[in-house]
């Protein structure tokens, strides 16, 4: 329960620990509260990074609103932002020849990032958009896909390599991605994920 929207949402790594903000988590969320009549098709959600505004698209596919993000941190090897969680993107010429998980392990607990650690995503220009590779802190290894993820990896292809475009194909192991924004003077702000949430399965505590 939340006295401010409703519901409220708490995300668990899969170390046990409570973490930051889910995209992916969120959108499913989202589509469960639905479900389970918690919310109507236009909802309010709490997070740790504050209130989510959600919308449920059909049957399977799921709108989320995320915080405005304002500022990208450069480095030699890649870019660094808060996107709910904090990311690293670097971009890659061949993401086949990536070691995702021991690559990533290594730069996510490198010292020069402002968090203990950080999620780190490789990413590949495509013509239709972004391919992408995360490894997730807490979970400590490479994830399918990543919400957060993929919104960090579409701001730095916006910024850096088509600053025109204000919506970004995402393309993850887990499946497919669309991030839409608007971008007023390098802030990224009406940030949109969108993708399906599928109900796999139910059980019950006895």
């Amino acid at each position: 329960k939340s006295n401010t929207a409703d519901f409220k949402m708490k995300y668990y790594n899969s170390d046990g620990g409570e973490s930051t903000f889910c995209g992916n988590g969120g959108r499913c969320i989202a589509a469960f509260a639905y479900k389970k009549g918690y919310a109507k098709v236009n909802m309010v959600f709490e997070a740790t990074d504050g209130l989510h505004n959600a919308k449920i698209i059909d049957a399977e596919n799921v709108e989320l609103e995320m915080n405005d993000v304002d500022k990208i941190t450069e480095f030699p090897d890649g870019y660094f932002l808060d996107t709910g969680s904090p990311h690293f993107v670097k971009v890659v010429k061949n993401l086949n020849n990536i070691d995702v998980y021991n690559e990533g392990k290594r730069i996510s607990k490198e010292e020069r990032f402002f968090s203990k650690t950080t999620n780190v995503n490789f990413v590949e220009i495509e013509k239709e958009g972004v391919k992408i590779a995360t490894y997730e802190r807490g979970v400590e290894n490479e994830t399918l896909s990543c919400g957060t993820g993929a919104i960090a990896a579409a701001i730095i292809f916006a910024k850096y390599y088509n600053p025109e475009i204000n919506q970004v194909n995402i393309k993850s192991k887990g499946g497919k991605l669309l991030v839409s924004f608007t971008n007023i003077d390098n802030q990224y702000k009406n940030i949109k994920l969108t993708a399906s949430a599928k109900y796999v399965f139910s059980g019950k505590l006895q």
